[in-house]
């Protein structure tokens, strides 16, 4: 039986990685094999070994990423870094060790060159090894994870559940359990504030006009659009639950930036900022992540994606659910009541989510087809 070559077996984990979240399901992050003359001369040149292996990198498409935001410049690293730890372990459950060879930052300046206009995030040098039974355990799990935004059981997350999200760790980027916090939060009375807190500030999300036009220009709408959507946040999703086609229209219509503005008024922003903070207070548990500083490195941020995909798939391996609640994190004022009101670590908060078990089943987001056939060759 012929052995698949390294190239053959990178193209079939990106169809894995394919399947890592990221924020507004904009799936920014793109594939290249550095195997051209050309890089292959930049690669020596950046003194890194020929004789075995090949190098590929994972790079943001800038027409992919979010931007209304000065928070979505974190959004993007950390999508970017959930997606090298996704294709590690895909790569690892296929017998390929992936070594971080250079990430962003301290790629050589031929190589940014040949991959522009995409941004290289982290540079890989792929060798043959036994095949990871550790990894081949979680590559269901890639498939399995749901961003699952219906309501959650109120009652509290078994023990193991927590500490298993307190343990996982992440195979790309090792540090970055050192270079960002985690805090779990379960009593009652702080699910209660961080419940007030959403609804206090969650309007923020519609009624920052820079920030819901992006939003709603990834929202999809109507049966056949969501079925041939391959990014963005089907309606049905948003809602956790089947709309009839009629109705998805008329959301359409209600949701827009320009009857947004009109509605605001009336207080719709509001009413959906309640919704939201009465489903957080009913979760079994909320998720803080953070950067020790205020503005730590954007490699540190891409570093911080790892860790965040690997205790997303310990809950995904106990049946729990996650939903983000990015707004609080995304403008400067919730950000810091999150943290002099429920009394978290000082650093810059980069993810809040609630955590539970769904009370319903949500099929998957759209994803792009075609993963492996898209991997470049540069």
């Amino acid at each position: 039986m012929e052995t698949p070559t390294l190239e053959k077996l990178l193209r079939e984990a990106a169809r894995d990685a394919a399947l890592s979240p990221s924020s507004h399901n904009a799936q920014p992050c793109e594939l290249a094999l550095l195997t051209s003359d050309e890089a292959h001369r930049a690669l020596a040149e950046a003194g890194a070994p020929l004789g075995e292996g090949v190098y590929a990198a994972v790079a943001l498409d800038p027409a992919r990423c979010l931007c209304a935001l000065p928070a979505h410049r974190t959004e993007m690293l950390v999508s970017g870094g959930i997606y090298v730890e996704a294709l590690s372990i895909a790569l690892a459950a296929r017998g390929v060790r992936a070594d971080l060879r250079w990430r962003l930052g301290g790629v050589p300046p031929e190589l940014v060159r040949l991959l522009a206009p995409w941004e290289p995030l982290a540079v890989l040098h792929l060798t043959p090894a036994p095949a990871d039974t550790e990894a081949k355990a979680l590559l269901p799990l890639l498939a399995a994870r749901r961003t699952n935004r219906s309501p959650y059981r109120s009652e509290p997350l078994d023990s193991t559940v927590v500490e298993s999200v307190r343990a996982a760790r992440s195979r790309a980027f090792p540090e970055s359990s050192e270079v960002c916090g985690l805090v779990t939060l379960t009593e009652p009375d702080v699910l209660a504030r961080a419940g007030d807190l959403v609804r206090r500030y969650g309007a923020l999300e519609f009624t920052h006009a820079a920030a819901w036009h992006e939003t709603y220009a990834h929202m999809r709408f109507g049966p056949e659009v969501i079925r041939q959507a391959e990014t963005g946040l089907p309606i049905t999703h948003l809602l956790a639950k089947p709309l009839p086609g009629w109705q998805q229209a008329l959301l359409r219509a209600v949701l827009s930036p320009p009857s947004m503005r009109v509605l605001r008024p009336l207080g719709l922003a509001r009413s959906m900022a309640q919704q939201s903070g009465t489903l957080l207070e009913r979760s079994g548990m909320l998720l803080y992540l953070h950067f020790h500083e205020e503005n730590p490195s954007e490699a540190i941020q891409v570093a911080a994606g790892g860790r965040l995909l690997a205790l997303w798939l310990a809950l995904a391996a106990r049946g729990g659910g996650l939903h983000p609640v990015s707004v609080m994190v995304q403008h400067p004022e919730p950000r810091q009541r999150l943290i002099t009101e429920l009394g978290l670590p000082p650093g810059r908060g980069f993810f809040f989510a609630r955590v539970g078990v769904p009370t319903a089943e949500l099929p998957p987001a759209p994803r792009r087809r075609n993963a492996a056939e898209r991997v470049r060759t540069v």
